[in-house]
């Protein structure tokens, strides 16, 4: 947003910030009582008492519910239609994305974070496809008013 671009210095710094704020997370969740701990304290107890293995498990696991629920999930229907829309709106016509992030450049990047965020929260939450869902009903309206506006502004 402030003109700078990305590179790999500044995506090692904000890597490393994520690491130092869960291993605070992690360090204060453990220095509580064993029945108040969340997932986080708990896998990390796995792992340091079985090893990599513990992590594996858990990943599988993960990875297994989440299909179950692409399957099984009210919230799943909605994902594809919204996915097509919200691409439609920022990409058709030709060039409609490198028009919308010029005119609107904080937008566009709350757009891809969003994206990024139902993409992180399928993979990383125990509620799967409820994540993406949930963030597609905020970004498709959203990409609507802009797509809207940006044809309204292109007229004048």
């Amino acid at each position: 947003l402030r003109g700078r671009r990305v590179d790999l210095k500044l995506m090692a710094l904000f890597g490393a910030g994520a690491v130092v704020a869960v291993a605070g997370f992690l360090a204060f969740d453990l220095s509580r009582p064993p029945e108040a701990r969340t997932h986080l304290a708990r896998l990390y107890e796995s792992v340091a008492d079985r090893g990599g293995g513990a992590l594996l498990d858990a990943m599988e696991r993960k990875a297994a519910a989440n299909l179950r629920l692409l399957t099984r999930s009210v919230w799943a229907i909605p994902v594809i239609p919204a996915g097509v829309a919200l691409h439609y709106l920022v990409t058709r016509p030709r060039g409609q994305w490198a028009r919308l992030r010029s005119t609107y450049p904080a937008a566009a990047a709350g757009l891809v974070a969003g994206i990024v965020t139902a993409a992180l929260g399928f993979a990383l939450n125990d509620s799967g496809i409820g994540i993406p869902s949930v963030m597609l009903i905020f970004l498709v309206p959203y990409a609507l008013v802009l797509r809207l506006d940006e044809e309204r502004t292109a007229r004048s």
